[in-house]
């Protein structure tokens, strides 16, 4: 391999903030069977590599390379990449003026390089920037992890919910700068594809629209067409709290094995079955331990802290959160440990972890006394 070409790929598969190895190929679409000629046609998925696109739908590929789809120069406007030279761009909602129009959305998609581990913490962001010639904005974009590519012949949204969204789910409308989509979750083991697209139903979508005097009078269909860059994806690591901009609690961490008094730790590998508070067997080899070290420190009391994400009622999050962190201390108390020594708390969705991932925010803490 010549190596110069080696430094090159070497820097484009690799972010300037994560250094952890990229499970996506091609992350930043740099590299190309053939410099694209056109926009969004079948042929286009012979531009870029490792890419494709998972329905009927026709993403565009743009490359500095290109005359009539360069960068940062082409039919969307003008947007320098994130980094590189090169991005993708999808149409991720139209607003619908009339009801008979067709839901049209498009999505990409690439194999990673290795299947996800179940019961691994994955970390995985890219970068977004709605297109200067758009009249709308949208929410829903999201990352979702599949163990099949998902491949149809419709055009219309995936009615599925994606690992990873926005902030709260609110509508990406900076046109002038990039923004990141990032977050974590546990991988359940079998997830090879990253799909990336608006996942939303034409009921749940929110629009915002720049100017509704000239849709109206125009009676035009704005479409919120989407730049899709700098990919990432790779076990989760602290480092990157700082990256997307995690809050997390002074003194809290991950339980390790070990107990410390005045310690507020989160049970990380401790897992439910979905909206029910019975606790899976993966959870059983954390819950040990913490018997472990309850029976080594006989004077240690838990508090144990249930906490739900955003997602349902407040009153739901409440005793969905309050009915985990007792099934935790009902494994305890089975395994010999004193009721007394233990206290329960749920806090629904008061108290989030963290500012972007819903995994995060569906939690059991506890509070070493």
């Amino acid at each position: 391999m010549n190596m110069r070409y080696f430094i090159t790929a070497l820097a484009i598969g690799c972010s300037t903030v994560l250094l952890s190895q990229n499970l996506v190929p091609n992350a930043g679409f740099e590299q190309f069977v053939q410099c694209p000629d056109d926009y969004g046609t079948s042929s286009q998925w012979l531009y870029v590599a490792d890419w494709q696109s998972p329905t009927e739908g026709t993403p565009d590929y743009f490359n500095a390379c290109s005359k009539k789809c360069g960068v940062p120069l082409n039919w969307a406007g003008s947007a320098k990449a994130y980094e590189g030279k090169a991005y993708m761009g999808i149409v991720g909602c139209m607003l619908q003026l009339d009801p008979k129009q067709i839901s049209y959305r498009e999505y990409i998609r690439a194999r990673l390089t290795d299947t996800l581990e179940a019961g691994e913490t994955y970390y995985a962001s890219v970068q977004v920037r709605l297109a200067l010639s758009c009249l709308a904005a949208c929410n829903g974009l999201g990352i979702y992890f599949s163990s099949t590519g998902l491949t149809n012949r419709n055009t219309v949204n995936y009615p599925l919910s994606p690992q990873i969204t926005y902030v709260n789910n609110e509508a990406i409308a900076d046109k002038d700068r990039w923004t990141q989509i990032c977050g974590t979750f546990t991988a359940k083991g079998d997830e090879a594809f990253i799909i990336i697209g608006n996942f939303l139903s034409d009921q749940q979508i929110e629009y915002r629209a720049f100017d509704e005097n000239f849709i109206a009078t125009q009676y035009v269909n704005p479409m919120a067409y989407y730049l899709i860059d700098d990919v990432f994806v790779a076990p989760f690591d602290t480092a990157f709290y700082k990256d997307c901009g995690f809050i997390v609690a002074e003194k809290t961490r991950f339980f390790s094995g070990t107990l410390e008094p005045d310690q507020k730790m989160v049970l990380e590998h401790l897992y439910f079955e979905t909206d029910k508070w019975q606790i899976l067997p993966e959870s059983f080899n954390e819950l040990n331990q913490l018997v472990e070290q309850m029976n080594k420190n006989p004077q240690l009391e838990l508090n144990i802290h249930g906490h739900a994400d955003q997602t349902g009622s407040e009153e739901h999050n409440i005793i969905l959160s309050e009915n985990r962190a007792i099934a935790v201390k009902d494994y305890l108390v089975a395994k010999g440990i004193l009721p007394s020594r233990i206290n329960c708390f749920g806090h629904g969705s008061s108290q989030p972890f963290d500012t972007v991932s819903h995994q995060k925010n569906r939690r059991v803490e506890i509070v070493v006394e």
